[in-house]
């Protein structure tokens, strides 16, 4: 997560919130529901707006995430270890970020 994220770029949320996003730790966010590295929920008063559901994990569902380039590899690890996700489409710079990271 960072600023220009899809949240901060559609006005969702503003820079401070951003900074308070990043600073608890959230690295991406699901419906909105912002997460960390180890997939679990980040808890800061902006979380409280956030007007969807949260969706069991795992789905019993195809729940498909769609990401590139090596600045969304965190973002897809936290994804996955949170299990937000059970099918992933990542383009080959984002794999060689993630698998340097593993």
């Amino acid at each position: 997560m960072r600023f220009g994220c899809s949240m901060h770029r559609d006005g969702f949320v503003t820079k401070e919130e951003v900074r308070e996003l990043v600073d608890a730790g959230a690295v991406g966010d699901y419906l909105g529901w912002a997460f960390s590295r180890t997939g679990e929920l980040v808890r800061v008063p902006s979380q409280e707006r956030v007007t969807s559901i949260q969706l069991p994990r795992p789905s019993k569902k195809p729940v498909i995430a769609f990401a590139g380039g090596a600045d969304k590899a965190e973002a897809v690890l936290g994804a996955l270890r949170g299990q937000w996700v059970n099918g992933l489409v990542i383009d080959e710079t984002c794999a060689r970020t993630i698998l340097a990271t593993e």
